[in-house]
Order: structure tokens, then C-alpha cells, then sequence
């Protein structure tokens, strides 16, 4: 038995006695999940493998969600310092070789499931910002908001941290170049939209699918409060941008646009700031883009090139807008 099931062992008999570790479902730099049983259902042990900051926000997250309709979560079943134990997610995975009627039913229903997060009443805030689990200290008990000044001021922000992940690297002009860009049309992202609940990785990973819609939202790890489009655009670039995106037609990008929009409408200036949005988390990769290209099977220096000239082209593509 290795250590992490002894420690998920351990975690689930601190709540039940009709227990097992099953199948290990996904590993990342951040957590472990693994299928168990857990008091006679079919449920999930996340176990965080460092920090579990990540992990308290998802599960105070997806306590808040089920208390609206708004996105179906998998329901919360028990906590503790490093673990939580929820229901299993039905349905299965988006499979980018459906047949594109099914494919395009699908990204319009993920479309419009991520606007009625972002419409929802509830999972909408006074202002932008982080959201940090606070309360108690080896279980956060609540969501406390890191406030920013402004939506500008939070993006800018993050735009610096990427760019400044980037020093000291063939791609840090690149970084200084977005920056400036992001910097010297700041005031355009005034206009963005109210601060709601984002996802913020509203990507194929993180949904499950039954029949023509979304079944399951998972891992809001790293959900925040900022403007719906900007989650909209974020959420484009995983389905239709990345080395190992699911969706390779580009021409049903417009069914996600179009669910969403069907649910909640976008503001003006929205196509400017989806292009920007998009080139500056592109700027997020570049740090691992030999890892990424392992997993895409795509030499490091040829998918360098193909994103740098991706976040040039989508610079241009803002400019153009604005002028």
C-alpha cells in the first residue's frame, strides 16, 4: 500500500467505518484523486499533495454552489485538513472524436451552463479579487475576498505576475510587450463587466458530460471573483487553443459563444478584450512549454513559435478593435 492510500485510508476512517480505496483517478502537481466507497456510495478522495489552499477553496466552493441550481457539483460528504470526500461526478468526458452535431450540443450547453454561473445571484460579489479560504486554521470554514481596486487593476496584476515569471527567458520581451499593451489600454477593461464567480479552468478536464449536456463542473481550485467574459475567453482557449485542446473544429467555437450568450449577454467591447485576454494567458505556458510539448508531441522550439505568434496575432487582433 503506498503512502498516499494509507493517508486516504486514514482520512476516510475519521468519518465512516464502511470505507475502501479504489481506482486512482487523476494526479497533478497539486493533489491526488482517487475513486473509494464511502458509506455505501460511490464517491471521490481528493487529497492535497502540498499546500491545500487550492483544494479548501474548491470545497467551499462547491458547498456554495449546491446551494443553487445554477451548475450541477459533485456533493460534499466530508472534510478534513488535506482531504475532502464528495459524490461521484456522473457522465464521462467531452471526447473530441463525438460526432460534431453531439460536439457542438455539447459546447453549447457549457456555454450557457458557465453564464448561469455567472448570472446567479448568489455567486456574485461587491468587488474583484482573490478568494482566499479563512476561518478555521486547519479547516477554513469560510470564503474571505482578497479585494482589488478595480477589475484593471487585479488583470494588470496578473499580467505582471506572468510576465515576470517569464525574466530571465528568451520570452521576455514577449512578456514586457504584453504588458505594455495590457497597460496602455487599461482603461477599456473598466467596462468588462460585474464581479461573479469564475472558474477560471472551465476547460474538457474539468466537465463531465451526459448525453447533450454538462453533467459535473469539478475542480474550482482556482476559481475567483472577475468579470463572466473573462472566463468565457479563458475557457475558449482551453477548448479550442491549447497544444492538447479536445476540439480541433475551430468553427464550433461559436456554439460556446452562442450558449452563452443564449443564458447571459456580453458586454460592448467584448471581442477587443477577448483577444487580449486570450494572448495574456498565453503568456501562463511559456514557463512549461517543454513540458507541454511532450504531452502534445510538438518540439519545445516549434510550439514556442506557433504560441508566441498566437499571442502576437491575437495583440493585433485587440489593436484592431480599438483603433
Amino acid at each position: 500500500m503506498t503512502t498516499t492510500e494509507v493517508r486516504m485510508r486514514d482520512a476516510l476512517a475519521t468519518h465512516a467505518d464502511d470505507f475502501a480505496v479504489r481506482d486512482e483517478l487523476l494526479t497533478t502537481d497539486n493533489h491526488v484523486v482517487h475513486e473509494v466507497e464511502f458509506e455505501g456510495q460511490r464517491a471521490v478522495c481528493k487529497l492535497a499533495r502540498g499546500d491545500a489552499t487550492g483544494l479548501h477553496r474548491d470545497a467551499l466552493v462547491l458547498r456554495r454552489l449546491a446551494d443553487t441550481d445554477a451548475v450541477p457539483v459533485p456533493r460534499l460528504l466530508a472534510r478534513g485538513d488535506d482531504y475532502y470526500v464528495s459524490s461521484f461526478a456522473p457522465g464521462g468526458a467531452y471526447d473530441g472524436d463525438a460526432p460534431r452535431e453531439l460536439r457542438k450540443r455539447r459546447l453549447r450547453d457549457a456555454g450557457a451552463t458557465l453564464a448561469r454561473v455567472h448570472g446567479t445571484a448568489a455567486l456574485q460579489f461587491e468587488t474583484y479579487g482573490e478568494l482566499r479560504p479563512a476561518g478555521d486554521r486547519l479547516i477554513p470554514d469560510r470564503l474571505e475576498l482578497d479585494a482589488a481596486e478595480s477589475w484593471p487593476d487585479l488583470f494588470v496584476g496578473w499580467v505582471a505576475d506572468w510576465r515576470d515569471d517569464l525574466a530571465g527567458t528568451r520570452y521576455a520581451d514577449l512578456g514586457d510587450e504584453v504588458l505594455a499593451f495590457v497597460r496602455d489600454h487599461r482603461e477599456a477593461f473598466a467596462d468588462a463587466g460585474d464581479p461573479v464567480l469564475v472558474h477560471s479552468d472551465y476547460e474538457d478536464d474539468n466537465l463531465h458530460f451526459a448525453g447533450d449536456g454538462v453533467s459535473s463542473v469539478l475542480d474550482w481550485e482556482v476559481a475567483r471573483s472577475a468579470p463572466g467574459e473573462f472566463d468565457l475567453a479563458r475557457a475558449e482557449l482551453g477548448w479550442f487553443e491549447k497544444p492538447v485542446s479536445p476540439e480541433n473544429d475551430g468553427d464550433l467555437r461559436s456554439a460556446l459563444l452562442a450558449g452563452y450568450e443564449s443564458a447571459r449577454g456580453l458586454p460592448d467591447g467584448f471581442d477587443a478584450r477577448r483577444a487580449t485576454y486570450r494572448a495574456a494567458l498565453t503568456l501562463k505556458p511559456f514557463r512549461r512549454v517543454g513540458d507541454i510539448g511532450d504531452r502534445a508531441d510538438v518540439p519545445a522550439d516549434e510550439l514556442a513559435a506557433t504560441m508566441e505568434s498566437f499571442v502576437r496575432d491575437r495583440l493585433d487582433a485587440a489593436h484592431d478593435e480599438w483603433r
